[in-house]
């Protein structure tokens, strides 16, 4: 857990009733107010760095995203028409994101 300064707490007590001053404050609290750069993503299809192939990137991120509702009813056992779902979650893709 992040330590918080003593100035920065009685920031956020005095702008409890502005909500826009009090996220902003918190943000930059949190480190939210910045922004990282994405160089690669690794898949199970391998590495892909983002500054040279941003068709592979946007394939692989639809690939992840697609299988995600075939994850979520493979890991619940989702009884589809009076079949357990028997799908091997491992083969399906995963993204890491890295610096």
């Amino acid at each position: 857990m992040k330590c918080i300064p003593v100035c920065c707490t009685n920031n956020i007590g005095k702008n409890r009733d502005d909500p826009k001053k009090y996220w902003a404050i918190l943000h930059g609290i949190l480190g939210l107010n910045s922004k990282q750069n994405i160089t690669k993503i690794s898949t199970n299809r391998g590495t892909v760095h983002t500054n040279q192939n941003l068709e592979r990137v946007a394939e692989e991120f639809n690939l992840h995203f697609n299988q995600v509702p075939v994850k979520l009813l493979a890991e619940n056992h989702f009884d589809m028409n009076g079949v357990a779902c028997e799908v091997d979650i491992e083969g399906l893709a995963t993204l890491e994101i890295g610096e």
